[in-house]
C-alpha cells in the first residue's frame, strides 16, 4: 500500500508540473467582422508577426493586416494594405527573414475573374519596401466550371 501511495503523489506532482501556463494574451483584429489569419512567424529576436485578412462590410472592403508584437505580446506596429484594383481574397502566407523583414503573400481578384498574386515586403520597422503583383503563369486551375480539373 505504501509504494502505491508514493507513486500517486509522484504522478500527481509530475502531472501538475507539466501543465502549461498562459504568459500573455493579445487580441489583434476587430469585433464583429470575420478575421482570418494567413500566417504567423517568429523572428530571431522572438518578435511575433501575424498576417491576416479583415473582412469589411462588403467583400471589396477587405484589408490585409500585418502586425508585429514583441516577446511580451505588446503591439510594436500594425500595417494595412489594400489592392489598388480589385479586392483581396486571401492572405496565404508570411515569411520573416534573418533581418526581420516580412513578406506577405496574398491572393487578389482584379474583377475580371483572373487570380493575381501579390507579394508585399515590409522592413523590421514596418516600412513597406515594395509590392509586386502578377498573374501566375500558367493561370492556376481551381477546378472551376470550364476548366478540366483532372489536368
Amino acid at each position: 500500500m505504501k509504494p502505491m501511495f508514493c507513486f500517486l503523489i509522484l504522478a500527481t506532482a509530475l502531472y501538475r508540473k507539466a501543465q502549461p501556463s498562459l504568459e500573455w494574451s493579445t487580441r489583434v483584429g476587430t469585433i464583429g467582422y470575420e478575421d482570418k489569419v494567413g500566417g504567423t512567424q517568429v523572428d530571431r529576436d522572438g518578435n511575433i508577426y501575424v498576417a491576416s485578412k479583415r473582412a469589411g462590410e462588403h467583400y471589396w472592403e477587405d484589408v490585409m493586416y500585418l502586425t508585429k508584437m514583441d516577446t511580451r505580446g505588446h503591439i510594436v506596429w500594425s500595417r494595412t494594405w489594400e489592392p489598388e484594383e480589385g479586392y483581396l481574397d486571401h492572405v496565404i502566407d508570411l515569411v520573416v527573414g534573418e533581418l526581420g523583414n516580412a513578406i506577405v503573400l496574398c491572393e487578389i481578384f482584379p474583377g475580371n475573374c483572373a487570380v493575381q498574386i501579390a507579394l508585399i515586403k515590409y522592413s523590421s520597422a514596418g516600412v513597406r519596401l515594395w509590392t509586386k503583383i502578377d498573374y501566375p503563369e500558367p493561370v492556376p486551375d481551381f477546378g472551376t466550371p470550364g476548366f478540366d480539373s483532372q489536368k
